[in-house]
């Protein structure tokens, strides 16, 4: 629909980010390697033994180099190949083609550190997409669980490395005047490395800290806790009991207990 982005943008994201969910929905159902979602599963696998560093990297690496060349491989055999030249010709462009541009472009030239913290708050959502679905052996309750964060992270604008890699690339064949430079450091580079943090970091870390270090270590911690808290709390309340006691009896409590301890 022509001209439905400057009418009304955000319906335009609303059903971007529809759409945009079935990738991840048909990665997770198919076991397929996402780079973004193994950025969680691989450091919280890292940090409770079940991988090495070496089996980490080996992942990161991989998965990231073949997602990005089949990004790269989806966008000109399915999208600029079957385009027709009088669309993609300056003097007879199609709306579409001047979206795909003009979206690229904004990605593209949006500047290092604004990507940079758009791909943190990106990865942070698919990692808790990714999650979310470990919930259930259920897909529909999978597809449920993982279409909000998904939701979220696509109508807010936020930047996702692997969907870049065919983004850009289109932008950059249909005519845009995109540099190799600025794909790769201008937004890969940035979009990657915030990605990394906010999957491996905000996720993976923090929830294998929440939900394994922690509730293994629960006892020892929670005594520590709760043996200060009752201290700092009950202090002042015996202290006042103490008053009032010693005034009607003479005898405090506190004294009562010091003796107690002393037989």
């Amino acid at each position: 629909m022509p001209g439905l982005e400057k009418e009304n943008p955000g319906l335009t994201k609303l059903f971007f980010s529809g759409i945009f969910s079935v990738g991840l929905t048909l990665v997770l159902l198919t076991g397929s390697e996402l780079y973004t979602g193994n950025t969680m599963t691989l450091m919280a696998a890292l940090l409770r033994g079940k991988i090495n560093p070496y089996d980490l990297v080996r992942n990161w690496t991989t998965s990231l180099i073949f997602n990005l060349l089949g990004a790269l491989a989806v966008a000109y055999f399915f999208m600029y190949l079957p385009t027709p030249a009088h669309d993609i010709e300056e003097s007879t462009r199609a709306a579409y083609v001047d979206y795909a541009i003009h979206f690229g472009e904004k990605k593209a030239f949006r500047g290092f550190w604004g990507n940079f913290v758009l791909a943190i708050a990106c990865n942070w959502l698919v990692g808790l997409a990714v999650y979310t679905t470990y919930g259930s052996k259920k897909i529909t309750d999978k597809v449920v669980g993982l279409f909000l964060p998904i939701l979220a992270f696509v109508s807010s604008g936020f930047e996702h490395s692997i969907a870049n890699g065919f983004f850009i690339p289109l932008a950059m064949m249909y005519g845009s005047p995109i540099t190799v430079y600025d794909f790769l450091i201008g937004n890969m580079l940035p979009v990657t490395i915030g990605n990394t943090i906010g999957g491996s970091i905000l996720i993976g870390v923090l929830f294998w800290w929440a939900h394994g270090w922690r509730t293994e270590h629960k006892h020892h911690m929670d005594n520590l806790f709760i043996d200060k808290l009752k201290k700092t709390l009950s202090t002042p309340i015996l202290s006042l009991y103490d008053k009032i006691k010693c005034k009607i009896l003479g005898t405090p409590y506190l004294k009562q207990s010091e003796s107690r301890e002393e037989i």
